[in-house]
């Protein structure tokens, strides 16, 4: 009973979304009433406004940070250890929320946070790798398969073949990643985001810790 009743994020969710829906409406509205000039989706830039975030505790990490993105770009935020810059982060991927100020990613744009550590769940490899993907339809195999490869991670693939084609049985189809280690559990959880294909993908130390060839297919695949 206590663990249901504790305090979610959960309105704050509907708000940043109400507010991105309204930002976006907004834009639509002003492009309609140009010049007989139709809105290119693709160009509306993603933004924080004069946006701030205290501590518990009320340290202010963040203040007055103002920025703008165009959509297609590769971004890296840098800085000394302490900045903020994984807060930030994790603030332009709704998994925190500023105290001030705004945030605000276009609302046909999907955002997906990739942590740092990749959480597998006790599912199969072919469910982990889809995961956040359309359930309409079956999977599309190459896609996963051949993202699989470029971070070197094919001899894996095996699984899911076996997963497929009902050679294993569900419960040992469950135990795949246990002959991971740890670099490779994180490359998996990188293969899983790029499978769901966001529009928006904010990743966390991506090559952290990587040899300098893996570290160098993960930036090739970005």
């Amino acid at each position: 009973t206590e663990f249901l009743n504790k305090k979610t994020d959960l309105m704050m969710w509907k708000q940043a979304n109400r507010h991105r829906r309204a930002v976006t409406k907004q834009i639509i509205r002003d492009s309609d009433s140009g010049a007989g000039q139709s809105l290119d989706f693709d160009g509306i830039p993603l933004s924080c406004r004069s946006m701030g975030y205290l501590l518990p505790g009320g340290h202010e990490l963040l203040k007055d940070v103002s920025l703008e993105v165009p959509q297609g770009k590769i971004v890296a935020v840098v800085g000394p250890h302490g900045s903020g810059k994984n807060t930030l982060l994790r603030i332009i991927a709704h998994q925190l929320f500023p105290n001030i100020g705004d945030v605000f990613v276009p609302s046909h744009l999907r955002l997906l946070h990739v942590r740092r550590h990749a959480q597998i769940l006790d599912r199969t490899m072919l469910q982990n790798l889809t995961l956040g993907c359309p359930s309409a339809e079956p999977p599309d195999l190459d896609r996963p398969k051949a993202i699989l490869k470029e971070l070197l991670l094919e001899k894996y693939w095996q699984e899911v073949e076996a997963e497929t084609s009902g050679a294993v049985r569900k419960q040992e189809s469950k135990q795949w990643f246990k002959s991971m280690t740890h670099s490779e559990q994180n490359l998996f959880g990188l293969a899983r985001a790029f499978t769901m294909n966001p529009e928006v993908m904010i990743l966390d130390s991506p090559c952290m810790h990587y040899q300098e060839a893996v570290a160098k297919q993960v930036e090739d695949l970005l």
